[in-house]
């Protein structure tokens, strides 16, 4: 599958993303749950695109900030 750019990501991932490298636990564990409550906050918790775009989120956040196994990805 071909990664979507970040800047195609709805407003929920981006701003997921943006806190994640931000502050606390760099996990993908912390990422999902940013994602869940960011997609809660703009009512867009039943995206049908939802898996898409959270593994696009997954491998933008692995590869930007070199985590692995370590940090559950």
């Amino acid at each position: 599958m071909e990664t979507i750019p970040v800047q195609h990501l709805p407003n929920a991932f981006r701003c997921a993303l943006e806190m994640c490298a931000a502050s606390g636990d760099r996990t993908k564990a912390r990422l999902m749950a940013l994602i869940d409550h960011y997609l809660k906050a703009c009512g867009l918790a039943e995206d049908p695109h939802r898996s898409v775009y959270e593994e696009c989120a997954v491998a933008h956040a692995k590869r930007m900030y070199s985590l692995g196994a370590a940090q559950g990805f």
